[in-house]
C-alpha cells in the first residue's frame, strides 16, 4: 500500500474511442510517481527532473516553466479564470502544446500537462505527464507545488479512426468536472479553467484547440492556437 500525498494527482482521461471508463468520482491523490521517463525528455528540452522524470520534487515555479509561443487570438473563448490574461495563457499553452506533440510523436502515447497559478500569483506550466498508454492517461501522476491553482489542462489526442479527435471526449469532460469539484488543501482547480486538445487529426501538423467552460461540450472544433 502506498502512502497518500497532497500534491500529486492521479489522472483519468482519454480521447474518443478510449478504452477508459468515464470518470465519476473525486480526484484520487496518490504518493507515487511514474517510472523514469527522462530519456524521452532528452529530445524535448523541457524538464527539471520533476513530473514524469521520476523526481518527487514539485518545485516547478521557475522561468523554465514559463516558456511561450505567440498564439492566435481565440474569439471562441468567453470565460477565463479570474485574474488570468487570456493572451498570456494561450501563449503558454501553445508552447506546451508543441512539447506534448513532440512527446506523442516520439512515444505514440497520450500526454498531458497543467498550467497553474503559483503561490506568487504567476502562471507556470507543469511537467508533461503520461501513463504510457496510446489513447488515455489513466493512472498518470503529476506533482504540483503547494498552493497551485490549475487554470488550464492540456492533453494530446492520437489521430485514430473515424472520430474527430479535435474535440473533448466524454471522459475528458468528466475528468475536468472531477478536477474542479475536488476538495484538496494543497491545490485547486478553477471553475473556468480552459481545456486544450493537441492533435494532428484532420490537419497536416499538430494544432492546439481551446475550449472554455461554455463550450466544453462542442461537437465542432474550437479555436486553434
Amino acid at each position: 500500500m502506498r502512502l497518500l500525498s497532497d500534491h500529486e494527482i492521479n489522472l483519468v482521461s482519454g480521447g474518443w474511442g478510449s478504452s477508459s471508463s468515464v470518470y465519476g468520482g473525486d480526484i484520487t491523490i496518490t504518493g507515487y510517481m511514474l517510472a523514469d521517463l527522462s530519456w524521452y525528455f532528452d529530445a524535448v528540452p523541457y524538464t527539471d527532473g520533476g513530473g514524469g522524470g521520476g523526481s518527487s520534487s514539485p518545485s516547478t515555479q521557475d522561468a523554465e516553466h514559463q516558456q511561450t509561443e505567440d498564439a492566435n487570438d481565440t474569439p471562441c473563448v468567453d470565460q477565463v479564470p479570474a485574474g488570468v490574461d487570456l493572451s498570456q495563457l494561450n501563449d503558454l499553452a501553445k508552447y506546451m502544446g508543441s512539447v506534448l506533440a513532440a512527446c506523442q510523436e516520439l512515444s505514440d502515447w497520450e500526454w498531458g500537462a497543467f498550467i497553474y497559478k503559483g503561490s506568487d500569483g504567476q502562471l507556470y506550466q507543469s511537467e508533461p505527464f503520461t501513463a504510457g498508454h496510446h489513447d488515455n492517461i489513466n493512472g498518470a501522476t503529476i506533482s504540483l507545488p503547494p498552493g497551485a491553482h490549475i487554470v488550464a489542462y492540456l492533453h494530446t489526442h492520437p489521430d485514430d479512426g473515424p472520430m474527430d479527435q479535435r474535440m473533448l471526449s466524454d471522459p475528458d469532460r468528466s475528468f475536468i468536472s472531477g478536477l474542479i469539484g475536488s476538495s484538496n488543501s494543497n491545490w485547486s482547480a478553477d471553475t473556468n479553467l480552459l481545456a486544450y486538445v493537441v492533435t494532428n487529426d484532420n490537419t497536416t501538423s499538430y494544432k492546439t484547440y481551446v475550449y472554455d467552460k461554455s463550450n466544453r461540450g462542442k461537437t465542432s472544433p474550437g479555436c486553434s492556437l
